[in-house]
């Protein structure tokens, strides 16, 4: 999906020549580099929707194409592949590709875990579910996006956390936006759940029970999603590379301080009114990517058996 509106990047270019530059000024289309990135919708990828929106893509000699996928492992595929260049996912999906051999590169860091602070990860029930912890579980169903992943792993380590027995409890997938409906017509237990399909997780008028925050027991810190590239494609396009970085970081810069004003433009991708937005956990945004942020995911998935060894994080990110 090309996401290019002339009506936004005209507003973006004027947006922009007051904020941080990235050191081009206005570049002539004959001039912008062609990019394609691949992410899955929500907020958590809303970086590269308001460096669109508000011209930093522009503003650093890039013409970007954006391609929407499933989750982050689709996404991982393309790369892998070679259909797009830059790749949005979890840090499981990169880590278990690079376990395999794949040549994936984290070039940039996208939303961050905090705890307290979590817009995904959140496990919930219907209102009137006698489960209250991980002790409740035993053959019970448990509805999570992609068994093998990042929230799967989560999950599984909450429910031992809480008194259960992960082996004991059975994970089936199903997609984000039939989770509320199962958990409400009783075709599962329980399930994980974030803001972009449950906006009042946890408020007045939430649809569901909130029992707590798989993504506690990863790490009080993390990231929670990431942008990379395969080693071949960052080694022969080094500037673009730059270039793209450089515009996420303003981007999530200007996305940690300006709630507001973002809510319109992720209203745009995504299908919550603005209200919703402003009422929901806000995403925060990574400015640094480290092996820190980034190895407590991997030792979770290896405890788990989702990777048969552990890699060190220091060896996926790019260091140029």
């Amino acid at each position: 999906m090309n996401v290019r509106r002339s009506h936004a990047l005209r507003l973006g270019l004027a947006a922009a020549a007051g904020s941080m530059a990235l050191g081009r000024g206005n570049v002539s289309a004959q001039e912008l580099r062609p990019l394609k990135i691949v992410l899955f919708t929500g907020e958590t990828a809303a970086t590269a929707y308001y460096a669109q929106d508000l011209g930093y893509f522009t503003r650093a000699g890039l013409d970007v194409n954006i391609t929407t996928v499933t989750n982050g492992a689709a996404g991982a595929a393309a790369v892998a592949a070679g259909a797009m260049d830059i790749g949005f996912s979890n840090p499981l999906s990169v880590a278990q590709g690079f376990g395999r051999g794949l040549p994936f590169a984290v070039i940039a860091p996208a939303a961050e875990a905090i705890r307290g602070q979590q817009t995904n990860g959140y496990v919930i029930v219907a209102k009137t579910s006698p489960v209250k912890s991980g002790k409740d579980l035993t053959a019970k169903t448990f509805a999570v996006d992609q068994i093998g992943g990042l929230p799967y792993a989560s999950c599984r380590a909450w429910v031992d956390a809480t008194g259960g027995d992960s082996t004991a409890v059975k994970f089936i997938e199903l997609a984000f936006s039939e989770m509320l409906p199962a958990i409400q017509s009783g075709r599962v237990d329980i399930s994980e759940m974030n803001t972009a399909f449950d906006p009042l997780l946890g408020k007045a008028g939430d649809p569901a029970q909130l029992l707590g925050n798989s993504y506690d027991y990863v790490a009080p810190r993390f990231s929670s999603t990431v942008w990379f590239t395969t080693k071949s494609w960052l080694a022969g396009n080094p500037d673009v590379a730059k270039r793209f970085v450089s515009a996420m970081r303003q981007s999530a810069v200007w996305a940690n301080s300006h709630r507001a004003e973002s809510a319109p433009i992720l209203a745009k991708y995504t299908k919550h009114t603005v209200a919703e937005i402003l009422a929901s956990q806000r995403v925060t945004f990574g400015t640094e990517i480290t092996p820190a942020l980034i190895q407590p995911v991997i030792d979770l998935a290896v405890k788990y058996g989702l990777m048969k060894t552990r890699v060190s994080a220091a060896d996926m990110i790019s260091t140029g």
